[in-house]
């Protein structure tokens, strides 16, 4: 949805918490990007893109005949998407990030409720260490479907470096659909001690290792749950 050493209670926040740079943007396949924190150190870095979290299940293309006329009825536009976004998991997974651009953007073009095609979209920039642009098509993406886990979790990751106020929000909000995704939780503990809510922060942490226990490996030198 990033490690870096990370409140008070947020489970409270509503609406009118949404800091100001995310309300201006949007009211509120392939594996979300995980971030690891460098051991002795608070810097951010990503870790390797792989298949989506929650894989929604492209559309499939099927061949009607359409009564009486034996002719193929035109592709619909959900149809036509679903097409060019696995074309665009192919190129991206042989690395050709330029084609996998192309056909995502051709996906929300032919359907622009489409919330995968962007977010897609927004996993290559952020593979490109494209930030602007990953920010944009993920807020696409929850735009089209407010409540798309792995958007909100990158989106998350993205805005970590620069506006961390942000990504704690994005992370609860995450946190309120799915209370169990570890990830999720250690990230936001790391980025509330960060903030100096330490107590928030190492609640996160333990609940999550509590969770993931694979995650105790991930903490930064100094910082215990």
């Amino acid at each position: 949805m990033l490690m870096n050493a990370c409140t008070e209670e947020l489970g409270s926040a509503d609406e009118s918490e949404v800091p100001s740079s995310r309300m201006a943007v949007r009211r509120f396949s392939q594996d979300r990007w995980r971030q690891d924190c460098t051991p002795g150190s608070t810097a951010l870095r990503p870790a390797v893109v792989g298949r989506r979290a929650l894989a929604p299940v492209l559309v499939t293309l099927s061949v009607l005949l359409v009564a009486c006329s034996g002719t193929n009825p035109p592709a619909t536009p959900q149809a036509t998407a679903g097409k060019l976004i696995n074309q665009g998991i192919r190129a991206q997974a042989s690395g050709n990030l330029a084609l996998a651009l192309k056909d995502y953007a051709g996906a929300t073009g032919a359907d622009p409720a489409d919330a995968y095609a962007y977010y897609d979209l927004g996993v290559v920039y952020q593979q490109k260490k494209d930030s602007a642009n990953a920010v944009a098509e993920y807020n696409k993406a929850l735009l089209a479907d407010p409540t798309y886990q792995p958007a909100m979790y990158n989106f998350a990751t993205v805005e970590t470096a620069t506006n961390p106020t942000l990504a704690i929000f994005e992370y609860n909000q995450l946190l309120r659909l799915n209370p169990n995704d570890a990830n999720a939780s250690f990230n936001q503990g790391l980025l509330l001690i960060a903030q100096n809510q330490s107590a928030a922060g190492h609640a996160d942490l333990k609940k999550a290792i509590q969770t993931s226990p694979a995650l105790a490996k991930r903490l930064p030198t100094g910082i215990t749950p």
